[in-house]
């Protein structure tokens, strides 16, 4: 239990030992989302982390930086943490998908607005291996990306319940290092981080 609320304490402590160090111009912040991640599906560490690696580069290229908590994925995070708006923190909830359905193969993503209310969103995932564990890794970013994209999209909590899946075919398309999103889907994105720069301040 300390091992996950350790990155939140350091970052608390780093924001209160740099408060006083410049003031920064609302042009400058950096839209970031934060995620933290419970892993009671078990999923291997790499597989996770390459997950995260690529949900990262997703939203780099929309001009969100994304914050990971959770004991097996850490990533370095910049030293002034003054230019960043919070839009909100995605508290994902990783579970095994029960091997009996067959309805579907690969994983599913549930968004459940308005379940915590305020900055703080729960989403579910039922995750499911689809083939390799890069594949695997990718459709798991692939939901990951999206849930995170439908609170972004609408910060307010105001958005309806998504669900969302991924297999093969949605693997394969990060493979080939495309989008996960439409271009109208990424310019809500956008939209909806600056939106919520002035709401957060």
């Amino acid at each position: 239990m300390n091992t996950v609320h350790r990155p939140l304490t350091m970052w608390l402590l780093a924001a209160l030992a740099s408060a006083n160090v410049h003031a920064v111009s609302d042009a400058d912040h950096v839209p970031v989302l934060v995620v933290v991640l419970h892993n009671y599906a078990a999923i291997a560490p790499r597989i996770l982390e390459q997950a995260a690696r690529e949900v990262a580069r997703v939203y780099r290229g929309l001009g969100v930086e994304v914050q990971w908590i959770a004991p097996l994925v850490e990533f370095d995070r910049p030293n002034d943490i003054l230019n960043e708006t919070l839009i909100a923190t995605v508290h994902l909830r990783l579970f095994e998908r029960d091997g009996r359905d067959h309805t579907f193969n690969g994983v599913i993503g549930i968004d459940a607005p308005r379940a915590a209310g305020g900055l703080m969103t729960v989403a579910h995932v039922l995750y499911e291996p689809v083939g390799d564990e890069g594949t695997s890794a990718l459709a798991l970013a692939y939901v990951i990306a999206h849930l995170m994209g439908n609170v972004a999209m609408t910060p307010d909590g105001s958005r309806p319940s998504t669900i969302m899946r991924a297999g093969r075919s949605e693997a394969e398309r990060l493979q080939r290092g495309e989008s996960p999103f439409t271009p109208d889907e990424a310019d809500r994105i956008r939209s909806g981080a600056r939106v919520a720069g002035p709401l957060r301040r």
